[in-house]
């Protein structure tokens, strides 16, 4: 199932495109004794030249995506964020 659930959730997150997020990691536990994970990558220039708080952005964007993910696939999952220098956003 692993492979099926990785193949599956690296497609759909293809189709999310938002200002700030460079792209997604897909981290599924072989043995299944953890959640599937999924790391968003946003884009540290982007958080900075907010108006909001960076905290109050990733904790929206993060929660938002665990909604979408639980509700399409009925799994539960972790979403994680890394915050990294995006060399492809405007």
């Amino acid at each position: 199932m692993s492979d099926s659930l990785s193949r599956i959730l690296k497609k759909y997150l293809e189709t999310i495109k938002f200002d700030g997020i460079c792209g997604y990691s897909v981290i599924i536990d072989d043995e299944g004794d953890d959640l599937p994970q999924v790391i968003i990558k946003i884009d540290k220039n982007y958080l900075d030249n907010s108006s909001t708080k960076p905290d109050y952005l990733v904790s929206r964007i993060k929660r938002g995506l665990h909604e979408d993910l639980t509700r399409l696939l009925g799994l539960e999952f972790d979403i994680g964020t890394m915050i990294v220098t995006c060399s492809n956003q405007k």
